[in-house]
C-alpha cells in the first residue's frame, strides 16, 4: 500500500500512487523529459532536540510523562523533477489533498526561495500538464543565449 491506503502502480519499474502520475508521467517522456520519480526529499523544516519540558499522556497509563524525544524533521518529495533549459523542474501531482498538504507547500515554497532556476508545478489534470509542459518548453537558459 502506498499514501493514504492507496494501491501501488508499478510502470517501467517503477511505483506510482495513482494513475493520473503514471499518465503525467508518460506525458513528459513523450515530450523528451526525463522526469526524476520522487528524486529528492527536502527538509522543509529542520527537527530538533527540545530544551523546555514538555509533559503528555502515556497512552499505556493515561497519566504524565516527560517526553524527551528529538522533534523530527518536517519533509515534503515532490513527484517529479527533472531539469531544463538550466531550471530544475518540480511536478507534483494532486489528486485529493490532505490536511497537512497546504501547511507542507507553503514551506516548501518557502524554502524554493533560496533555490536559485526553479519552477514548480501543481498538476490536478492533463489539461493543466499540457499548459505546463507549453510553459517548460518556452524557458530560455541565459548561459545559452
Amino acid at each position: 500500500m502506498g499514501k493514504y491506503n492507496n494501491k501501488q502502480i508499478e510502470y517501467e519499474g517503477l511505483s506510482f500512487d495513482s494513475m493520473t502520475e503514471v499518465s503525467v508521467y508518460k506525458h513528459l517522456k513523450k515530450e523528451g523529459f526525463n522526469p526524476l520519480r520522487e528524486p529528492v526529499k527536502y527538509v522543509i523544516w529542520e527537527g530538533f532536540r527540545p530544551t523546555v519540558p514538555f509533559y503528555n499522556r502515556s497512552l499505556k497509563t493515561k497519566m504524565l510523562v516527560l517526553v524527551k524525544d528529538k522533534i523530527q524533521n518536517i519533509t515534503y518529495t515532490p513527484d517529479f523533477q527533472f531539469t531544463h533549459a538550466g531550471y530544475t523542474v518540480i511536478i507534483e501531482v494532486k489528486g485529493k489533498e490532505n490536511d497537512v498538504f497546504p501547511y507542507k507547500k507553503k514551506l516548501f515554497r518557502k524554502l524554493l526561495e533560496s533555490y536559485g532556476k526553479v519552477i514548480f508545478f501543481e498538476i490536478r489534470t492533463i489539461r493543466q500538464l499540457k499548459q505546463a509542459i507549453t510553459i517548460i518548453k518556452e524557458l530560455k537558459d541565459e548561459a545559452t543565449e
